[in-house]
């Protein structure tokens, strides 16, 4: 059972990351609040979506951690911009890790939930 909640944990903050990381370059408010009520708000959505759907449950764990992955890529998203103060440069690196991180992150959860 514990590699099964590490998995759901680490799935969880890892799918909202992304949107965490590139919502800010989208948007003209970059601010990290309004940003993090976005991504609360759509996992809100979604988790409201699987409930009516019967297509899973409500877990408030779910909407807890995929809004703590979106804050952990806007405060990247933050970190990135005071190193490199250009949102083009910003943006470069973000592409460039997402293509090349994205692929390693879905194999380690995929290796990790086979591992039942």
């Amino acid at each position: 059972m514990g590699r099964f909640a590490f998995g759901n944990i680490i799935g969880n903050i890892a799918i909202f990351l992304p949107l965490g990381a590139f919502l800010p370059l989208f948007k003209k408010d970059k601010r990290v609040l309004m940003n993090f009520l976005i991504i609360s708000g759509t996992s809100l959505l979604i988790e409201l979506i699987q409930g009516l759907l019967a297509i899973g449950i409500f877990d408030i764990d779910d909407l807890i951690l995929n809004s703590l992955g979106g804050l952990v890529g806007i405060l990247a998203y933050k970190e990135l911009s005071a190193i490199f103060k250009d949102d083009k440069k910003v943006s470069t690196v973000i592409e460039i890790l997402s293509v090349a991180g994205l692929p390693v992150i879905l194999y380690l959860l995929f290796y990790i939930q086979m591992r039942f």
